[in-house]
């Protein structure tokens, strides 16, 4: 058990100003590690759960579902170098908040991503920041390369609770924080003492006036943990 405290942090619209899959996606298909086809029912599936005609839960599990036959046969270290190449070009898109709000955790917090998203951009993510880890998606793997399917999927409420708790527990510190923009962070914002809502969909705002959770913009956000961590 650690005495330290824990913060956790989803991406998507979070720290970073845009859902990753699609850019990244793209950047892989011109990178020749995804082809067309995966790129056609990425869209497909967003263009789903924009009409209505599936969950949030549900989008999330067809995206990882398809984003991995997309990368079958592709080796991992190959996947990891394109993302890290994603995000260093593409490092505008994280908002000018996010260094410092790290760094001014970092002395008394634990740092975990908390991420639908794959493995592989939790992980490039966390090694941009030099954060603690990350609770993400998992691919499966076979001799260092993807083969295709899945081993974790964090779409649904049960398991997205059973891995916060495993990291949870490890921890006796109080303050711990967390930061997310839509329901499918309600379980990671109810897991925590300190939620932080970052420019909130209309969903979570309802459910975050209702459990008086903490609203911030992008702008404010600094100066407002600054002071939620000195209560």
């Amino acid at each position: 058990m650690s005495e330290r405290k824990v913060a956790f942090f989803d991406i998507d619209k979070t720290i970073y100003d845009t859902p990753v899959f699609l850019p990244l996606s793209e950047f892989q298909l011109a990178n020749k590690i995804v082809d067309l086809e995966c790129i056609l029912n990425l869209k497909t599936d967003t263009d789903l759960y924009k009409s209505g005609n599936v969950s949030y839960e549900e989008v999330v599990h067809r995206i990882t579902l398809h984003w991995a036959e997309g990368l079958k046969g592709k080796d991992t270290a190959l996947v990891l170098a394109n993302t890290k190449e994603y995000f260093s070009g593409n490092s505008s898109h994280f908002y000018p908040f996010v260094k410092n709000v790290f760094d001014l955790l970092k002395a008394t917090h634990d740092i975990y991503l908390v991420t639908g998203e794959p493995n592989f951009v939790a992980e490039a993510v966390t090694g941009l920041f030099e954060l603690t880890g990350f609770i993400s998606s998992k691919l499966s793997v076979s001799n260092n390369t993807y083969t295709g399917k899945t081993d974790i999927v964090l779409s649904h409420a049960t398991d997205k609770l059973k891995a916060l708790k495993s990291v949870r527990d490890c921890y006796t510190g109080s303050q711990s924080i967390a930061f997310g923009d839509s329901e499918g962070d309600v379980e990671m914002l109810n897991s925590v003492e300190i939620p932080v809502c970052v420019n909130p969909s209309e969903k979570l705002i309802k459910i975050a006036l209702s459990n008086n959770w903490n609203i911030v913009n992008p702008d404010e956000i600094y100066d407002r943990v600054k002071v939620l961590l000195t209560r």
